[in-house]
């Protein structure tokens, strides 16, 4: 164990000595990053792949009970009313080809998703163990799997939280355990073999603390038993995150670093004294035309594979 301060409190980080997911103690380092979302907190964390297996995790990693300062309230606090969230969560349900049954959505924030659920013909439940997450919408929230019952959930359903956990290997045997014979599984992550995580070293970090590829959620599956795996690019909830690939370009074509201060924008970084007169003047044209073309590269990103989300969907047998 070690400890760090982040905006005044004090972090217990732990080493990861295995795999989660096939239990190698053989990994390399991919890259070191801070956290760019919120600010205030100074320390790098590096991002490491499984030699054996491709399992990419977060290494050192704050421990399960320090977490909380990573997930400020205002990380709660939005997303899941009005029309832009009813939307989002329209596109989530589209991934499900089940219409009607009993639904538990993990990792639920505040029971929006549930409540959408509940109003297009399903009868919804949600899990979050989150502290300060409220339930907004009065659906039923369990903030532990222990309490859920064995095969009770016709649909399982979990919207870029799977890299949010500390044991997903645990997590993906709950789901097997709770959900009823030939009940569907569907969830969205981000991906480890996209452009936006193996060139511009861009992930959520330290609140990403797991990522993964096609091949090891197909193994994560397979080991609990499950059928009918598919894995698809996500084009319609998340565009893919490649915003500011440009400007990756444009920094690597200088000799430079893609760092934190170059993943917001310019101005703003210009402002907090992270970058110079020169790298905004020279930034932001490249900023301009990134807003204009990085959703059409995404699109072509996804016909790759290289997309910045995927679905996957998998059937207990």
């Amino acid at each position: 164990m070690s400890k760090i301060e982040v905006r005044g409190e004090s972090v217990e980080l732990e080493h990861v000595d295995s795999c989660n997911l096939c239990g190698s103690t053989s990994y390399r380092t991919v890259f070191s990053a801070g956290d760019d979302r919120f600010p205030g907190d100074p320390n790098v964390y590096t991002v490491v792949e499984c030699t054996k297996c491709g399992l990419g995790f977060l290494n050192p990693r704050p421990v399960p009970k320090s977490m909380g300062v990573y997930y400020p309230d205002d990380f709660f606090s939005s997303g899941e009313s009005g029309q832009g969230a009813q939307l989002k969560f329209s596109r989530e349900m589209s991934f499900v080809s089940k219409k009607s049954g009993r639904l538990l959505d993990i990792g639920c924030r505040n029971g929006g998703f549930p409540d959408f659920s509940n109003k297009v013909g399903f009868s919804a439940d949600g899990l979050e163990i989150a502290a300060n997450a409220e339930n907004k919408f009065g659906v039923k929230i369990y903030d532990a799997f222990e309490k859920v019952s064995s095969e009770e959930y016709d649909v399982v359903t979990s919207w870029a939280v799977f890299e949010h956990l500390h044991d997903p290997k645990y997590y993906f045997s709950e789901v097997a355990r709770v959900l009823k014979r030939g009940g569907e599984f569907v969830f969205l992550v981000p991906s480890f073999f996209s452009l936006r995580a193996r060139l511009m070293m861009y992930e959520d970090i330290p609140r990403h603390l797991f990522f993964y590829t096609p091949n090891t959620l197909t193994s994560y599956l397979t080991d609990q038993g499950f059928v009918n795996i598919k894995v698809v690019p996500d084009e319609i909830v998340y565009y893919g995150g490649h915003r500011r690939i440009l400007n990756w370009l444009a920094v690597k074509a200088i000799g430079r670093e893609f760092g934190v201060q170059h993943r917001i924008n310019p101005w703003d970084a210009y402002k907090n004294k992270q970058i110079s007169l020169f790298e905004l003047v020279y930034l932001l044209p490249f900023e301009h035309l990134d807003r204009l073309v990085h959703k059409p590269i995404s699109k072509v990103l996804a016909k790759l594979g290289r997309h910045g989300s995927i679905v996957c969907s998998a059937n207990k047998a």
